[in-house]
């Protein structure tokens, strides 16, 4: 098989497509975050409106849910030692936004979003939706893969130390 068709994952294309999608992501989650932080009340009737969770779970979540997209956002775009973290962290929340998205849309129940708006007006929950959060899990796949590829790569002072052994 022909190697040079598969760019190096170090390659400079490589490195702008992951530094788009984690811009990409920071700045949704970031942007989701805002408004359910500026209105907790206003979340955790969002989150009632799913029937998902119990009632003593709701303000809990509410409250911190929103702090969790935040922290995540924000060392996914600042903190380069968190960067896996954020990305699984990212990666379970949008695959358990998919999996109540999916449910409430099977059970009938037209409810607004509650993404990034906590407005009783919002937008509804769609099968976009859906499609949105099957989109940011793939990109959030794709940090998480390979900031862990990152971790593990030899480095050129470990290759040289195992050429070195193999001299002796």
């Amino acid at each position: 098989m022909n190697d040079q068709h598969f760019p190096s994952p170090d390659s400079a294309k490589n490195r702008t497509i992951l530094l788009a999608a984690r811009w990409l992501l920071g700045g949704i989650f970031l942007a989701a975050s805002l408004p359910k932080l500026a209105d907790p009340a206003g979340f955790a009737l969002q989150l009632f409106r799913y029937r998902l969770l119990p009632d003593a779970l709701i303000n809990p979540i509410a409250l911190l849910l929103p702090w969790l997209e935040l922290w995540t956002a924000g060392s996914l775009l600042c903190w380069p030692r968190a960067r896996r973290m954020s990305a699984g962290l990212l990666l379970l929340m949008t695959g358990t936004f998919l999996v109540a998205g999916i449910y409430t849309l099977a059970t009938g129940r037209h409810i607004p979003c509650g993404c990034f708006s906590t407005r009783p007006d919002a937008d509804v929950l769609t099968v976009w939706s859906s499609a949105r959060d099957i989109l940011l899990a793939g990109l959030a796949a794709m940090v998480w893969w390979h900031a862990g590829a990152q971790r593990h790569a030899p480095t050129a002072r470990s290759l040289s130390d195992l050429s070195a052994s193999r001299e002796l």
